[in-house]
């Protein structure tokens, strides 16, 4: 009932959003949602007790999401991840003057009871105020990255809230210059986004991609 009534709010709360996003008015005045630099993914490949407890701690929530094996570049063997995703984004909708949000997620990878495929937010940490179909409201926490210097040769990101804590020191120039050819299959993975009760969000791209 519970879940039933998170999705209905949440559901009703997004109907407005394609309104207020596509329409003549805003298309004009407003610049559209906006990823920012330095916006990175850190995937941790896990162990086979890992494993086991993260498909435990996903049947507390759902009871049709399986934990699945994924391949992050072309030549790898398909293994258990969870990533790391922290991205810096910027749009008029956010009504906060523009100003750059951070936002960390921790994922993993699922297939439903359906066949069909997605990426499972476990949980998320913003420095503004967030809605989904699990919390409905979140209210802004401690979620933000620095650079050493202009050029940002040397980035330091910090996460943390009340179940997440997540520090990380990264050399953005020397990683940059590795060539990495990322796996067909996991952009797969992002077209349906689901959260631990089920609920998911579906995401459209497009060649820009």
């Amino acid at each position: 009932m519970k879940t039933l009534l998170l999705k209905t709010l949440y559901k009703s709360l997004l109907s407005a959003l394609p309104i207020i996003t596509y329409n003549p008015i805003t298309n004009i005045f407003f610049a559209p949602f906006q990823i920012q630099p330095y916006s990175t993914y850190v995937n941790f490949k896990l162990s086979p007790d890992q494993v086991d407890y993260l498909k435990s701690y996903i049947g507390n929530y759902s009871t049709h999401l399986n934990l699945h094996p994924i391949k992050l570049s072309i030549l790898d063997i398909p293994a258990y991840f969870i990533s790391v995703n922290i991205y810096n984004c910027t749009s008029p909708l956010f009504l906060n003057r523009r100003r750059n949000i951070t936002r960390c997620e921790i994922n993993t990878y699922v297939k439903d009871n359906r066949g069909g495929y997605g990426t499972l937010i476990l949980d998320y940490c913003s420095n503004f105020l967030s809605l989904d179909p699990v919390d409905l409201f979140k209210h802004g926490q401690d979620a933000r990255f620095w650079k050493d210097s202009d050029d940002g040769a040397f980035l330091h990101y910090y996460v943390k809230n009340e179940k997440i804590k997540f520090e990380m020191d990264l050399d953005y120039v020397r990683t940059q210059k590795k060539n990495f050819q990322i796996s067909n299959s996991l952009i797969q993975y992002t077209d349906n986004i689901y959260y631990k009760n089920g609920i998911y969000d579906k995401l459209y791209y497009d060649s820009s991609l």
